[in-house]
C-alpha cells in the first residue's frame, strides 16, 4: 500500500505524539498533518537505524469548528479529533488504542521533506475499483467460517464463538488492541462492528482465509493461523 511515495517540499507539516499509548518506552505513535489537507498516523518501534515504522492510518482531513475529521483510506472509517487549548487534539472517535487519549503537539515546519504520505486522490480511486472488483467476484456458494486467529503481517484478527472479535498488532510479543466488537456472518460476508469507531469492517470469507474489503494493514488477506484454531466452524 505504501510503495508509492511523494516528496512534499515547502510544505506545512504539524506533528503530534499520542500521549501514553502503550506504556512502552521503545514504541511511539505520531500524527502528521500536511497543509491541513492530508494526514498520516504511524508507529515507531525501537531506536535509531533499527527502528520499525508501521502506518496505521492515512488519508484526507477536514476541519469543522473545533473538530478535525480524518478520513482513512485503508479502513474507509472516519476518526474524529477535538481541538483543546488550541494546541492538543483529543481523540473522540478512533482506533481502540487511541480512543479517549490526546495527541500532544510536538512541532511544525514550513520547509519539510515528507515521504510518508501518498497521492490521496489516486489512492482513493484505486481502493474504489478494488472494492468493486471484490464484490463482483463474490462467490455465491456457501462457504463456512472457521473461527480462530487470522494473520496479516503484524496485524491479527481473532474471531471467537461468542460472536466477539479483536483486531490487534502483535509486535515483539506485545499485543496492541486496534479494534474490538461483535461479528455477524451474512452468507460469504463477515461484518465486524466496532463500537469505538462506530464503523463496520467488511471481509469476504474464503476456505482458509479472509479478504478485507477495506484493510488496516498493507495486505488485504488474513490467513488462518494453525495454532490459533478453535474447534468450531460457523456455517
Amino acid at each position: 500500500m505504501l510503495k508509492s511515495f511523494c516528496d512534499l517540499k515547502d510544505t506545512l507539516v504539524q506533528t503530534y505524539e499520542l500521549k501514553d499509548p502503550f506504556y512502552e518506552k521503545n514504541i511511539s505513535c505520531y500524527l502528521e498533518m500536511i497543509n491541513n489537507k492530508e494526514y498520516c498516523i504511524y508507529f515507531i518501534i525501537g531506536p535509531g537505524d533499527d527502528r520499525l515504522i508501521l502506518f496505521l492510518s492515512f488519508g484526507s482531513m477536514s476541519v469543522k469548528g473545533s473538530s478535525i475529521l480524518l478520513n482513512d483510506i485503508r479502513s474507509n472509517s472516519t476518526l474524529i479529533l477535538e481541538k483543546r487549548d488550541n494546541v492538543d487534539l483529543f481523540v473522540k472517535k478512533g482506533f481502540k488504542l487511541m480512543h479517549g487519549k490526546s495527541f500532544i503537539h510536538v512541532g511544525g515546519s514550513d520547509s519539510f521533506i515528507h515521504k510518508s504520505i501518498l497521492d490521496i486522490k489516486d489512492e482513493s480511486e484505486k481502493r474504489k475499483k478494488k472494492v468493486e472488483e471484490y464484490l463482483s467476484l463474490l462467490n455465491s456458494d456457501h462457504v463456512p467460517l472457521q473461527l480462530g486467529v487470522y494473520d496479516n503481517g503484524y496485524v491479527y484478527l481473532d474471531i471467537n464463538i461468542n460472536f466477539n472479535f479483536k483486531i490487534y498488532y502483535l509486535i515483539e510479543r506485545k499485543v496492541f488492541l486496534l479494534s474490538e466488537g461483535k461479528w455477524i456472518k451474512d452468507g460469504n460476508k463477515l461484518q465486524l462492528n466496532d463500537s469505538s469507531l462506530d464503523y463496520s469492517f467488511l471481509l469476504l470469507i474464503e476456505s482458509k482465509s479472509l479478504i478485507a474489503i477495506y484493510e488496516i494493514n498493507e495486505s488485504d488477506q488474513y490467513s488462518l493461523v494453525k495454532n490459533g484454531l478453535y474447534a468450531f466452524i460457523m456455517r
